[in-house]
């Protein structure tokens, strides 16, 4: 029995094209994993930060800004000259962490427990 290699297989332009749609599907679904993530622990922290009822804790308007922050940093001309944008990347990923370890010993040492 002879073996072929997926190199081989992914030759033909129609495996290339559906590769292609698989991959774009699956960056636009992390894409928005992202963007929810990020505004559900600013929303988290608001509600952390501010204890009285006139914060603003908008899901939507916290959406809107991270959009508009990735929308800013997209405009950035050449990633291989922008060295800090990897660096941003990953002391935002850093934050989403601290902040979510923050809020659960928050929340699991209060009389309330995780709910």
């Amino acid at each position: 029995m002879r073996r072929v290699s997926c190199f081989v297989i992914m030759q033909s332009p129609s495996h290339a094209l559906a590769v292609s749609i698989v991959q774009l599907i699956v960056l636009l679904l992390v894409c928005i994993s992202r963007v929810i993530t990020a505004a559900r622990a600013m929303q988290n922290v608001s509600k952390l930060v501010c204890t009285h009822s006139g914060c603003f804790s908008s899901y939507a308007a916290f959406c809107a800004i991270f959009g508009g922050v990735e929308i800013l940093l997209s405009v950035v001309p050449s990633l291989e000259e922008a060295s800090w944008i990897s660096v941003f990347g990953s002391s935002c990923s850093m934050v989403y962490l601290l902040i979510t370890i923050v809020l659960g010993f928050i929340k699991g040492m209060s009389k309330h427990g995780v709910s």
